[in-house]
């Protein structure tokens, strides 16, 4: 809106409505009903990598080549990528609720392995063209924040990815909800005044996810990489590691493969919340 009309609009107004829109959406129960959206705001990512790819290839096209100042690792900054690697993974949380929902929870572990294993090639793939055709160029922590803020396609393809956010909202807050309720509603009964709490606590998460977003936007690339070695890197790789070598690891290389699991994790825990912090006043976009 800003970018067609020349305001410069206070953030904080979109994040109260970013709030008056979402707060009644985590209100509902049943996820299963988002099924359809979800699948929607599936496709808008896709419409976005895909034009985003584009116009990578177009720009490389004009600018006659690859971008400036290309550089295999980054030594001083490569452990946010780290971070940042296991953030991209952080979605497991909602496995269990997504199987839960299905038509046919027999078929989910290979539709599982199929999805993880397609988006693993396509944000490696994704990066790496970003990455070839703005090089040292890249001053923006989001890929869309590098392209023509004016260009109307660009406005358009940023608008339908905003939809996406909205559409998968509820299915990526649901397993957050249902923890917080667990324990702050576990000692009431089922009635009316334990519904709004629950309401209640659902809003709260709203509130804060808003504030957290607006505070932390100009280091969201930082962020996420914390977030993703300080607390997706157990959720992602520790916790199930532990569970399945203590529950259903059998043979020796069934438990090998789960200590080497808890051990890398553990190192990304730690270098990368330690890399990430050093590096956090520094100059946004720098991970290569």
């Amino acid at each position: 809106v800003d970018t067609l009309s020349g305001a410069d609009t206070n953030v904080w107004i979109y994040g109260a409505i970013v709030i008056v829109i979402y707060t009644p959406i985590a209100w509902v129960r049943n996820i299963a009903k988002f099924s359809f959206t979800f699948m929607l705001g599936n496709l808008l990512i896709m419409m976005g990598v895909t034009f985003v790819t584009v116009f990578c290839f177009m720009t490389m096209a004009k600018q006659g080549g690859l971008g400036e100042g290309l550089q295999f690792v980054n030594p001083d900054s490569y452990l946010n990528t780290l971070g940042y690697s296991v953030y991209c993974f952080e979605g497991i949380g909602i496995v269990m609720p997504v199987m839960q929902s299905s038509a046919e929870p027999a078929q989910f572990k290979s539709a599982l392995i199929a999805a993880i294993t397609t988006l693993t090639v396509v944000y490696i793939a994704f990066g790496e063209i970003g990455y070839l055709t703005w090089g040292s160029g890249i001053d923006q922590a989001l890929a869309t924040e590098m392209l023509p803020p004016t260009n109307v396609a660009v406005i358009l393809m940023k608008f339908l990815f905003s939809c996406n956010l909205f559409f998968s909202y509820a299915i990526t807050i649901n397993p957050t909800n249902l923890i917080l309720e667990s324990w702050f509603c576990k000692c009431l009964p089922k009635g009316t005044l334990r519904h709004w709490l629950k309401n209640l606590s659902r809003t709260i998460v709203v509130i804060v996810s808003a504030f957290c977003a607006l505070s932390l936007a100009d280091k969201i690339d930082k962020f996420l990489g914390l977030v993703g070695a300080l607390l997706c890197a157990p959720l992602a790789m520790t916790i199930p590691a532990l569970i399945h070598l203590i529950l259903l690891a059998k043979t020796r290389r069934e438990q090998i493969v789960d200590v080497l699991l808890v051990v890398g994790s553990f190192c990304v825990l730690g270098f990368s919340t330690i890399q990430t912090l050093q590096q956090w006043n520094g100059d946004s976009a720098s991970v290569h």
